[in-house]
């Protein structure tokens, strides 16, 4: 029963997203100037992400000066690779404070209780990070236009001794207790909270103009796919077009799936492969050999992380927009409910090079809007609003300086 409720309720909340997003369609038409359009902040802008050494998810090599190795030094997700591939970004650790605002992580010491290999996960990945850690107050704010520290990590009496800095915070997902909250008002001394979502939504009616609508992977067109293969020089859109008919077509089944959907791919004449690693490199690694994402029978509700990262590695995504809370990447014609629609749709890209590549432009135009220029220009439109002399105004792009 509980199953079908959360079922009905994603279906419900994904239509009302879909419904919302066509007012936005001028943005994503998918053609290549769209994919294109000038960013709402400048190459230059001057970004630190920060999280305490007790936040379990993300990068553990603070010192390393190469993406790729950041990236996967992260115990669990991608998170916001867009971050260091568009901007001048630096990614810090600091030891956790006594702050109030700072202990919002401890809540998570509940999942603890009956999970002991999650407790000692997390004490792990503590001492780990508390060896490469650095006090809050050692560090010159200044040297930054927008830091973004996760859960609170810089505590609120820091944060004002740098009026300059745009600070922004995010929550590790929306259940934990202050989330709701920050909907409200961002944390003191916050000026925005990056809410882990993409696209226009339900809340976006009543959204205040603190909150972004920011993505946990925040991502571009071919990010992921430059980041682990640098010598790629191309533009992201046409680079993903010719290497969609370059290499084998090949699907990757996303991991919570109906078993019917590998039977269905099994016998075809499709070449499938599994997404499931030990380590986010041998993820990387299946993902960017592969042509397609599939997920048409979602066993159940997904936050659509994996499908920021497939399009990021250039995949094409089939599947069924109305089993995810963000449903923005999936093109029309490769939105599927079933395991033989995804394979019929998986025939028709792997024997239409013109048809492929068509796809891959509308979807690339999907992600650089909805992954990276929409959430930058909620941001960039608070900070041209704010009263305070923000370095950050010296990178908004021309074009929003005038609106």
């Amino acid at each position: 029963m509980r199953e079908m409720a959360a079922s009905l309720s994603v279906c419900a909340w994904s239509r009302a997203c879909s419904s919302l997003a066509w007012f936005e369609r001028g943005r994503f038409q998918g053609l290549p100037e769209s994919v294109a359009q000038r960013p709402p902040f400048e190459p230059g802008l001057r970004i630190a992400l920060v999280k305490q050494s007790t936040y379990c998810d993300l990068y553990s090599k603070p010192d390393s000066t190469v993406i790729a190795d950041i990236i996967c030094s992260s115990w669990h997700r991608t998170g916001p690779l867009g971050l260091f591939t568009e901007f001048n970004t630096t990614f810090l650790i600091v030891h956790p404070e006594l702050d109030t605002e700072c202990r919002v992580w401890e809540e998570k010491k509940a999942y603890w209780k009956n999970n002991p290999v999650r407790e000692k996960d997390d004490r792990f990945r503590h001492g780990v990070q508390e060896k490469v850690a650095v006090w809050s107050h050692e560090v010159d704010w200044s040297r930054f236009d927008l830091v973004i520290a996760i859960e609170n990590a810089v505590p609120g009496r820091i944060t004002r001794a740098y009026p300059g800095v745009v600070w922004a915070t995010l929550l590790e997902h929306h259940k934990m207790r202050p989330y709701k909250s920050y909907l409200a008002h961002p944390p003191s001394g916050y000026d925005a909270f990056l809410n882990l979502r993409y696209g226009p939504n339900p809340q976006s009616l009543v959204r205040r103009e603190h909150v972004i609508d920011w993505p946990y992977n925040f991502t571009t067109p071919g990010a992921l796919k430059r980041t682990m293969h640098p010598r790629s020089k191309a533009t992201p859109a046409s680079q993903d077009a010719r290497d969609s008919t370059a290499k084998p077509f090949t699907v990757l089944l996303e991991d919570n799936q109906n078993p019917a959907v590998e039977l269905a791919f099994k016998n075809s004449s499709i070449p499938y492969a599994k997404g499931c690693c030990s380590t986010l490199a041998g993820y990387f690694e299946v993902l960017l050999k592969s042509s397609a994402l599939v997920f048409s029978s979602p066993t159940r509700p997904l936050g659509g992380l994996a499908m920021l990262d497939a399009a990021s590695a250039g995949l094409l995504l089939i599947g069924n927009p109305k089993r995810l809370w963000n449903p923005y990447l999936v093109v029309p014609e490769l939105a599927v409910t079933a395991p033989v629609d995804a394979v019929r749709v998986a025939q028709k890209l792997a024997n239409n090079d013109g048809f492929r590549d068509q796809m891959v432009l509308r979807q690339s135009a999907r992600l650089q809007w909805f992954g990276f220029t929409r959430p930058l220009t909620q941001l960039a439109n608070l900070v041209m609003k704010s009263p305070r002399k923000l370095t950050a105004k010296d990178w908004v792009s021309e074009s929003l300086q005038h609106t």
